[in-house]
């Protein structure tokens, strides 16, 4: 066991007693507040006050000993360090735990942030899979919307095209029927003009004094067997006083570019109808069709230059008898406006009259 070795007389007997211990134990202090309330504060002091101890004392001396003083035996020393190495030995033991738990905690986060990468990295390729897969059904989706706008655009095209192709076969058999049925209006056209009379195959003229061609000259003085040859039969007789009128239809007449003026103003020279007298370049219309101002003739509207109309006229013929009590022409009496419009190309066949059919005086 150990013991206390006394630093004065290097004693190693040492002893428990007791010993009296004085010391001083302050009062505390005392504060107030003066009149002019400044705080004073006043320590009351303090007091002696003595107090019995147990200490150690060297036996041969006296001396006060303390932990200080104390030694060990080798024994104790020997356990100390014994101890002390099964402390270090312990503590080594927990020290190396502690760095294996360490490790092993250190492991484990790595794994778990190993693992936790992975499970995130797995779960964004997941997540981008899912896009790619999204994107590539969007892509297949905007194809076959492509493949179907094309198939539909190609069957508009294929509709167009067959549309276009049975509008220019529909336009073929319309003109080809167009062509027919003006070859069969011609040939209408000329057996109708081969059954004309002589005298409507013939273009007159109206008042302009030629014998030869005015409806009103040519005629005068001619009988009654003249005007239904060139004519056909009569379509009306009048019989007034001494005088007879026959009308006939259907006679072709070009009017005279000559105009009558009455009171300043040009007259039709068929119509009897003021014209329009502003020039050449402004157009009057008169029974619907469209008249030159400055020579009073009808103006065809399907022709690039204007020219005279020639009309087929309802003419009346004024008879008379003559001395041998035979009905013959004593003059014109009207040519009223035209039944039917004629074409001058109508007048281009082979068989139109170069003269009007009537008798030589």
């Amino acid at each position: 066991m150990g013991y206390y070795l006394c630093p004065r007389c290097g004693s190693k007997d040492s002893f428990v007693g007791n010993e009296l211990v004085s010391g001083s134990e302050s009062l505390g202090s005392v504060g107030m507040v003066n009149s002019e309330g400044a705080y004073v504060q006043r320590n009351q002091g303090s007091r002696l006050r003595h107090k019995q101890v147990e200490v150690v004392k060297c036996r041969d001396c006296g001396e006060i000993l303390g932990d200080q003083n104390w030694r060990y035996t080798p024994e104790e020393i020997a356990q100390q360090e014994k101890a002390r190495a099964e402390r270090e030995a312990r503590q080594k033991e927990l020290d190396a735990q502690s760095r294996k738990e360490t490790r092993i905690a250190i492991i484990g986060i790595c794994l778990f942030l190993v693992l936790y990468g992975i499970g995130w990295g797995a779960l964004v390729i997941y997540e981008d899979f899912k896009k790619a897969k999204l994107a590539a059904k969007l892509e297949a989706e905007q194809r076959a919307e492509e493949v179907k706008k094309r198939e539909i655009e190609a069957e508009r095209i294929e509709a167009a095209r067959k549309k276009a192709k049975q509008d220019a076969l529909d336009a073929l058999i319309a003109q080809e029927a167009n062509r027919l049925e003006i070859a069969e209006q011609k040939e209408d056209l000329r057996q109708e003009w081969a059954l004309l009379p002589p005298g409507k195959k013939f273009i007159y003229t109206y008042n302009d004094g030629d014998p030869k061609t005015d409806i009103s000259k040519v005629y005068l003085n001619q009988p009654e067997e003249v005007l239904t040859k060139a004519f056909g039969e009569t379509v009306k007789k009048h019989h007034e006083n001494s005088f007879a009128y026959y009308l006939f239809r259907g006679i072709p007449i070009k009017m005279s570019p000559l105009i009558n003026r009455v009171n300043g103003l040009a007259i039709h020279p068929a119509t009897g109808l003021p014209i329009n007298p502003n020039g050449s370049s402004s157009l009057s219309l008169i029974n619907g069709l469209a008249i030159d101002s400055a020579t009073g003739l009808p103006i065809d509207p399907n022709a690039s230059s204007s020219f005279s109309l020639i009309n087929r006229y309802t003419v009346v013929f004024k008879m008379k008898l003559n001395t041998e009590s035979k009905w013959v022409v004593a003059g014109l009496e009207s040519a009223s406006f035209p039944v039917e419009f004629v074409h001058p190309s109508e007048f281009n066949a082979p068989t139109q009259s170069a003269n009007p059919p009537r008798e030589t005086p």
